[in-house]
């Protein structure tokens, strides 16, 4: 069942009025942000937090990716003085605000795109939706051993190092069990590597790298998020590129029972999710970039029964959280966000959580998109990796043929 609740849109601030230091009894430092529009005029105090978080300095660019230290990093430097005013930390001049912060890193937000940032032009339609209820973490693996059984699907996957011979083996075999579930990287088989000399498998993007990609779950910035990702390795790195998997149903379940206010956040929070895409490859050389949007999702999403559904985390493309003035998103709510946020982080990255694997040739990977957050490690050499996304819906549908017990 939807249920729906709209919002009536308002008229977007245009002009900023003034900018300035202020201790909330609760959210501590914040920024207070005068502004305008030709009807009224409103004050937004915003927490040092969302500036450090939302910083798209280059030197800084790895800030959404450590959230785990977001709350350290969002301290200004200079002296305390009177007024609760920071000498020379925070200014505001020819529509530019800088804050330098204590870690000596500077942010820098203009006026446009400091509004923009803060403030949506309209409301969007919420949208709740009631998912089934908790899979078992062995699920997946038990389900691919039963379907190679059931269909007599024999493939030695050893064999096929290339791109080409993995993609029609894998082909033959997704056919019994899932069909593929397109996104913008295609609408079956993908590749990636770090190599640039791969005209397959190389994009101008962090993911094909060897740079290390924190926990997340894939494509959040998708309404309807892959449900099954599959990754198969075609040549191993020298050295690193582990695959790490992280039970993201047992994260939240210690969260629950270690830090209750956290759950309730983020499984009470609808938060936005978006992704541009400015390679060639998919906007036909275009300069308006391909833009994946997903709205009012919260990272803990829960059944009517309380039980876990799905998880929706990936810092790389949260959207900021906005503000719109009227409440419904203060500077207490946004401080207690990224609380809870960091305290999910930080569950995730417990060393007792992660399960560490180095993918070889001939091994093939499913991952429940909903349930498992996954990163990988930097590595050195060439690195390629292919897969998939499936539809975990029919995977599921399926699987009910030849078990009893997967819950609808």
């Amino acid at each position: 069942m939807l249920k729906h609740i709209t919002a009536r849109p308002f008229r977007a601030f245009t002009v900023i009025s003034s900018i300035e230091l202020l201790q909330h009894s609760k959210a501590g430092t914040c920024i207070s942000i005068s502004l305008r529009n030709e009807e009224s005029d409103t004050n937004l105090a915003v927490p040092l937090v969302w500036f450090r978080d939302n910083c798209r300095s280059e030197d800084d660019s790895a800030t959404t990716d450590s959230i785990v230290n977001v709350m350290e990093k969002a301290r200004i430097s200079g002296k305390y003085c009177v007024k609760y005013r920071f000498r020379n930390a925070v200014t505001y001049e020819h529509d530019r605000l800088s804050i330098k912060w204590i870690d000596g890193h500077k942010s820098e937000f203009y006026h446009e795109s400091l509004i923009q940032l803060l403030v949506k032009s309209k409301q969007i339609p919420k949208t709740y939706i009631v998912s089934g209820k908790d899979l078992n973490l062995g699920l997946f693996p038990l389900l691919i051993s039963k379907f190679i059984l059931k269909c007599k699907c024999k493939i030695d996957f050893s064999e096929t190092f290339s791109f080409t011979d993995f993609s029609r083996a894998f082909s033959r075999f997704a056919s019994k069990i899932a069909p593929f579930h397109g996104t913008y990287f295609g609408d079956d088989m993908w590749t990636i590597s770090n190599d640039h000399d791969d005209r397959d498998g190389y994009r101008v993007d962090v993911d094909y790298t060897d740079a290390e990609l924190t926990l997340h779950t894939d494509f959040t910035s998708f309404t309807h998020m892959p449900g099954v990702v599959v990754f198969h390795c075609l040549h191993p790195a020298a050295e690193g590129g582990e695959t790490t998997l992280v039970d993201g149903f047992a994260a939240a379940e210690m969260l629950k029972n270690e830090n209750p206010s956290a759950f309730a956040v983020l499984s009470e929070t609808p938060i936005d999710h978006r992704n541009e895409i400015r390679d060639d490859e998919y906007t036909q050389s275009s300069s308006t970039p391909l833009v994946a949007c997903a709205y009012s999702k919260p990272v803990i999403e829960l059944n009517d029964e309380r039980g876990y559904a799905q998880i929706r985390f990936n810092p790389r493309y949260r959207s900021p959280l906005r503000m719109n003035g009227r409440g419904t998103t203060g500077p207490e709510e946004i401080t207690a966000f990224y609380e809870a946020y960091q305290a999910f982080a930080r569950t995730c990255s417990d060393p007792n959580m992660p399960i560490m694997r180095k993918l070889e040739p001939g091994t093939v990977l499913f991952v429940d998109n909903f349930r498992i957050v996954h990163a990988r490690s930097a590595f050195t050499g060439k690195r390629q990796m292919s897969g998939c996304y499936l539809f975990r819906d029919c995977l599921l549908a399926r699987a009910r043929l030849h078990f009893d017990n997967i819950p609808c």
